[in-house]
């Protein structure tokens, strides 16, 4: 199965596009979950599921017909909360007998133009996936969703600086880094020298 399915419109969670994630893997890992509504999940599931039966029989057939187990991971799957999500990936980085080879994943604006948006969770996206069917024999046969881009439809920007909050009515206001730094300069300015 080679060719690249786009997927309906949905919410980017936990979106891992613009830079691989190297928590779980040294190689690095670009993902996304998608969570949609009910119809498209099961419009998008019907579709892959069809194709992937045909590479399921075909791996039957090429091991002597033997009805194969299937993996117990799924890319396509209602999460424990109840969430109709699509998990896609890509290998950042993979070594083959010819070396390196390096991936990307594309990312477009909502008018197919590419675009360096920092992709956040919230975003609502389509992702561009291509289907890749597996078989072994400990694990049985299974399938990914590997990522090749993503459209960026409304934008929620990731913002790494950890400040998730706006501004609020209250009292207590934190000195920032450059007041800090003043009343230290002064304080040590006027307060006796040590003698060592």
């Amino acid at each position: 199965m080679n060719n690249t399915v786009t997927t309906p419109i949905g919410k980017a969670v936990y979106p891992h596009v613009n830079e691989p994630n190297f928590r779980f893997d040294t190689n690095g890992m670009y993902s996304i979950k998608l969570h949609l509504d009910e119809d498209k999940y099961n419009g998008f599931k019907s579709k892959i599921d069809a194709a992937v039966e045909v590479q399921y029989a075909a791996e039957c057939a090429k091991q002597d017909g033997k009805k194969l187990r299937r993996a117990d991971s799924n890319p396509i799957r209602i999460t424990p909360e109840g969430d109709f999500e699509i998990y896609a990936k890509q290998a950042a980085k993979k070594d083959t007998k010819k070396g390196v080879l390096e991936f990307s994943v594309g990312i477009f604006d909502s008018k197919a133009r590419p675009s360096n948006a920092q992709v956040g969770g919230g975003s609502t996206v389509k992702l561009a996936v291509k289907p890749w069917c597996w078989y072994n024999p400990s694990l049985g046969f299974g399938y990914t969703l590997q990522l090749q881009s993503v459209q960026v439809l409304e934008l929620v920007e990731y913002s790494n600086n950890g400040n998730v909050f706006g501004e609020e009515e209250g009292s207590y206001q934190a000195e920032s880094f450059g007041e800090a730094f003043a009343q230290d300069s002064d304080d040590a300015s006027t307060s006796p020298a040590a003698n060592f």
